[in-house]
């Protein structure tokens, strides 16, 4: 529904002021947020790595836009701590270290893989970077969140032809309801808190 999209695109929101806004009293905190709206921060933006201190090694989309948790699970699942920055991770190689013992060949591959792609990644002095792909100046605009969630569907009107098909003004109301999802359903009736039966008498 149009309410749930509204939802998503402020929660993302949540995920850019926690990427950018290091003043915010929850900084750092995991925010409660979804896989839909994580994938939509993730496919929104593009981070550069300067001193990598702002994201995790492991959770964030620093690596070209993989994430190293994603690209390389088993690797991911064979590192006896998870919660450090790009910074900690690549400092003196602790994320090597930190690997367990008795890796398999799966696990090596994957390994060598990773080691190969942190070659080209180099950090400064300079602060992370994350920029917004959908606005010109590269920052947060819900707007285009929001519009986002409708890139690869097909547009219908159907919404207009309700209102020319010759029928009773009552079903074409109906009609119109039932493509708006509002129609009092079992669901639309918990979102209301209003009575009802939770199990469809059909």
């Amino acid at each position: 529904t149009w309410s749930d999209l509204s939802r998503k695109a402020l929660k993302v929101r949540w995920l850019w002021q926690n990427a950018t806004d290091g003043d915010k009293s929850w900084h750092g905190l995991t925010l409660p947020v979804d896989k839909e709206v994580k994938a939509i921060f993730v496919a929104s933006t593009s981070i550069k790595i300067g001193n990598g201190k702002s994201f995790s090694f492991w959770h964030d989309h620093w690596l070209h836009g993989e994430i190293p948790s994603v690209s390389f699970p088993l690797l991911y699942k064979h590192c006896n701590r998870r919660q450090i920055t790009v910074s900690e991770g690549l400092t003196d190689n602790l994320w090597i270290r930190l690997i367990k013992r008795n890796p398999d060949e799966a696990l090596l591959r994957e390994f060598v893989d990773l080691w190969h792609i942190l070659q080209s990644i180099n950090i400064c002095e300079l602060e992370d970077e994350v920029c917004w792909k959908w606005t010109a100046n590269g920052t947060y605009c819900a707007q285009s969140a929001y519009n986002l969630q409708f890139y690869g569907r097909v547009s219908s009107p159907f919404l207009n032809i309700i209102w020319q098909i010759k029928i009773p003004p009552k079903i074409k109301m109906f009609a119109w309801l039932v493509v708006q999802g509002k129609c009092l359903t079992a669901d639309n009736l918990a979102r209301r808190k209003w009575p009802h039966d939770p199990v469809c008498p059909l």
